[in-house]
């Protein structure tokens, strides 16, 4: 392999190795489970209507690995 070749798999490769954590480089306010400040309605599995509690959208959100994303996030309908 040659030095150039070498070069740019090294840099393609930190970058994808770092993609992961560049969202987390801004701040943002848009809402996460982990700081629900309010209930959420819902509907469960027997089609009754629900209201989720903040305390378990919190719990969800810790329990999880990466973001639970609420309505009203800028990357919730792409998730």
């Amino acid at each position: 392999m040659n030095r150039r070749k070498f070069c740019k798999t090294a840099v393609a490769a930190s970058v994808a190795a770092s993609y992961p954590f560049i969202g987390g480089c801004g701040q943002s306010d848009a809402p996460l489970a982990t700081s629900a400040n309010t209930s959420i309605r819902g509907v469960s599995l027997d089609g009754a209507e629900i209201e989720l509690e903040r305390a378990a959208i919190k719990e969800l959100g810790d329990a999880m690995t990466g973001q639970v994303l609420l309505a009203g996030h800028p990357d919730y309908d792409g998730a």
